[in-house]
Order: C-alpha cells, then sequence, then structure tokens
C-alpha cells in the first residue's frame, strides 16, 4: 500500500515539474529534461521511496492478512514515527 502510493504520489509531483517546465520553457526544456535526466529521476523516486518504506517499516512486529475485508494490518513498536514519516513524505512530494 505504502510503496505503490508513496512512488505514485513523487511522480506525480516529478510530472507537475516537468510540465511547469515546459509551460515556462517551452523552447528549451528538451535541454533540460532530457531521456538520461528523466529515466534517472524515476530511478531516484523508486530507491528513495524503498529507502523510506524500509524505515516505515522498521517496527513491524507482526503482519496478519484479513481475507473476509482483504486488508493487511501490522503490529508496530513505536506508533508515532511512521505515521509522521509518512505524513512528511506525502507533504514534501
Amino acid at each position: 500500500m505504502y510503496t505503490f502510493g508513496l512512488s505514485s504520489l513523487w511522480h506525480l509531483a516529478a510530472v507537475s515539474v516537468v510540465k511547469c517546465t515546459v509551460i515556462v520553457r517551452p523552447l528549451t526544456h528538451f535541454s533540460i529534461f532530457t531521456d538520461r535526466v528523466l529515466r534517472a529521476i524515476i530511478c531516484a523516486i523508486w530507491t528513495m521511496d524503498l529507502i523510506v518504506i524500509g524505515a516505515i517499516n522498521v517496527g513491524v512486529i507482526d503482519a496478519r492478512f484479513n481475507w473476509i475485508a482483504v486488508i493487511a494490518s501490522t503490529s508496530r513498536n513505536d506508533r508515532p514515527f511512521p505515521s509522521a514519516f509518512a505524513a512528511i513524505n506525502v507533504v514534501v512530494a
């Protein structure tokens, strides 16, 4: 849930930056965002996302899947850290 949700949020932020550059600099945006730069941005998003998810899941003790509700739930040692870290990451994006 966190991995794909967070990466899609960062992808939307990256698309917004690219589209803003296309609007602000219509003739030079191809020199700013080359294919190599765009691939590096996507790789950085996924790498950062995996690091953040790893940090959020550090305190997980137990994970269970409810087959009736089709929801995964976890038990944690420290409750405020993962929630605050996820909220900060959403606000930054």
